[in-house]
């Protein structure tokens, strides 16, 4: 391992510094917006190497972050729960038990990779997202930001030359498949591209229920609609299928426990109707999307058949597992979340990956129900006896962000089947978890700010 090596330009340089100067002296909950727009606007073609270990834009951004974090002791009040420790404890399981396998270190040290990018996001988020306004301010900037990407990835389908080639990372010219040109914007691959923008739609719907800055929100969902249309892949578009469906199931709320065994009731009956397991519907479903379908559904196959590969310790021997293999790694193209990270870490690891989910939406719909107290029960929670409470803004749909939350993380899942998040997308995932685990759930000791004191308001009342 040498000595450094970095490819960053000039540009990048400049606007790196400048994004990780904002992020220092920001007020708290605008800090995370620099890192948003660098991940939108900046590709993981600046990279900066030392000894060995790789850092992208994101990853220098968020050394800035962490640094901010430490000489503010913004991380030290974050009271942990459930979802934080099945967070460490599928990390740390991943990268023990992927390490152990391989024994060499180049696998250590693209663990601690993971490690540092996981655990790093994820608590940066979860350090300065404490309330309500946190999270609106968030989900306004990224909406903010997604329009100007959509209309450059307009320009991209329009000219078929990508205009964030000038950071490397992505190709010059647009892919093509099937006669249609696949858009990808700075995103690493056209899929992530698209599943950005299906996953945007969720969280603009609950700016906008809000009754605040509606403009926007419909501006910035017409944008991540735009940006699953240029991607020109199936995989964003049962995505956004998805994020349809879910969002008007909100009047069904109180029939989350029935709609849950609903679903699974289905599924089970399309494996008895089907003629092929259950999970061949992606290759039902790509005949009339496109794309390719077979090849997740034999994805899933093989992983179940070949179960005694991979359960205890992972594997990365997978080149047999399916007609084809990638050139340059000698293994089958894994496109699936839940199957990596079983091949990582084993069986454990994919479980412990699973109830991270299971656990947000566990939050999510205690989040939904605590939001339904009454309206007197609401308000002498949320307010002081000193401070009025604040009215709900003129036609705004009360209580829908924790649904709206919940509903972005369902379009993740869905996405996770056909996709692996290896670029950009993985910090909006995380700010996600992080927004999902600060939510209140009608507990005394676990309202909207999760254990953490917001300073800053407590210094302007002095």
């Amino acid at each position: 391992m040498g000595g450094n090596f970095t490819n960053i330009n000039e540009l990048g340089l400049a606007l790196i510094i400048l994004a990780g100067s904002l992020t220092l002296a920001l007020p708290r909950r605008f800090a995370p917006i620099p890192l948003l727009a660098v991940g939108m606007y900046m590709t993981m073609g600046q990279t900066l190497d030392v000894f060995g270990l790789h850092f992208d834009v994101l990853r220098v951004m968020l050394l800035f972050g962490w640094t901010r974090l430490i000489l503010r002791s913004e991380a030290a009040d974050i009271k942990l729960n459930e979802i934080d420790m099945a967070l460490l404890g599928w990390v740390f399981v991943n990268a023990a038990l992927y390490s152990l396998r391989e024994m060499s270190a180049a696998a250590l040290i693209n663990r601690l990779g993971f490690v540092y990018d996981a655990v790093g996001f994820y608590f940066f988020f979860r350090a300065l997202v404490r309330c309500k306004e946190d999270c609106l301010i968030l989900i306004k900037a990224l909406a903010l930001l997604a329009i100007p990407l959509a209309c450059l990835m307009v320009l991209e389908k329009a000219t078929g030359k990508n205009p964030f080639h000038y950071f490397g990372g992505v190709p010059e010219f647009v892919p093509e498949r099937e006669g249609r040109l696949r858009c990808q914007g700075p995103f690493r691959h056209p899929i992530l591209a698209g599943t950005f923008g299906a996953v945007a739609v969720p969280l603009c719907v609950g700016l906008w229920t809000e009754g605040k800055d509606r403009v926007a929100a419909v501006a910035a969902a017409v944008a991540s609609t735009v940006m699953v249309v240029t991607s020109a892949s199936s995989g964003p578009v049962l995505a956004y299928i998805a994020a349809v469906v879910v969002l008007p199931l909100w009047v069904l709320r109180g029939y989350l426990r029935e709609l849950r065994w609903a679903a699974v009731g289905a599924v089970v009956a399309l494996h008895f109707v089907m003629k092929a397991p259950v999970w061949y519907i992606f290759d039902r479903i790509s005949d009339f999307l496109g794309g390719t379908g077979w090849h997740r559904s034999e994805l899933i196959d093989q992983a179940i058949t070949r179960i005694d590969e991979w359960w205890l310790l992972g594997t990365s021997q997978t080149s047999h597992w399916m007609p084809y293999k990638l050139r340059l790694f000698d293994a089958a193209d894994i496109t699936n979340q839940y199957i990596a990270h079983g091949l990582d870490g084993g069986l454990a690891t994919m479980v412990l990956f699973i109830a991270v989910i299971a656990l947000c939406f566990r939050r999510v719909g205690l989040a939904v129900r605590a939001a339904d107290m009454t309206e007197e029960e609401s308000q002498a929670e949320g307010s002081s006896a000193e401070e009025a409470p604040e009215e709900e803004p003129a036609g705004a749909i009360p209580h829908y962000l924790p649904w709206a939350l919940g509903s972005a993380l369902f379009v993740h899942v869905v996405s996770f089947v056909s996709v692996v998040y290896f670029d950009q997308m993985v910090v909006y995932w995380y700010m996600l978890l992080a927004m999902i685990a600060c939510l209140p759930t009608g507990r005394e000791d676990d309202r909207w700010s999760p254990g953490v004191v917001d300073r800053e308001r407590i210094d302007g009342m002095e």
